[in-house]
């Protein structure tokens, strides 16, 4: 009798095994942060200083969950650039995360319409995924292309 048992115990564990492996195989991924992005590109090897991450109440631009705007938000310096400290656009970057193509898209829109503009408003722009990298003119095109690189490999 205890030989039936152990087998019957045996065959329930392997009709387990493969149910908890398509479990986990289907378990989505965490979602996606700007300040996991900024921290990948980071980890990248990109000259990344004072990351600072936003919710809505302390977004500056006052758009972070608002509707068809982005729903994560993180501010960098890049060490090459003069001044570092003040996480502004002028001495590093920012990533914002959306929650669709259609917004990100637009915000991307505006944004090079703002620069096509006001040359004082000119950055770098990439996009992986639902994340738009902003990067200061500061930086050469080379260097920002470092930053694209580096985006399309931690953002799928």
């Amino acid at each position: 009798v205890s030989i039936q048992r152990a087998e019957g115990i045996a065959v329930k564990r392997l009709l387990i095994l493969p149910v908890l492996a398509l479990l986990f195989a289907c378990a989505s991924p965490a979602p996606l942060t700007a300040e996991r992005v900024v921290n990948s590109l980071k980890t990248q090897g990109l000259p990344i200083a004072n990351i600072q991450t936003f919710d809505a109440d302390s977004d500056p631009n006052k758009l972070l969950g608002r509707p068809s705007q982005y729903v994560a938000k993180a501010n960098f310096d890049d060490s090459r650039l003069k001044a570092p400290g003040s996480t502004a656009l002028n001495t590093g970057g920012s990533v914002e995360v959306f929650a669709n193509t259609d917004d990100l898209n637009r915000r991307k829109e505006y944004l090079a319409k703002l620069g096509q503009g006001l040359p004082m408003f000119v950055e770098y722009h990439s996009v992986a995924g639902l994340a738009l990298l902003r990067l200061s003119k500061n930086l050469t095109p080379d260097q920002a292309a470092e930053y694209e690189r580096a985006l399309k490999k931690v953002v799928k």
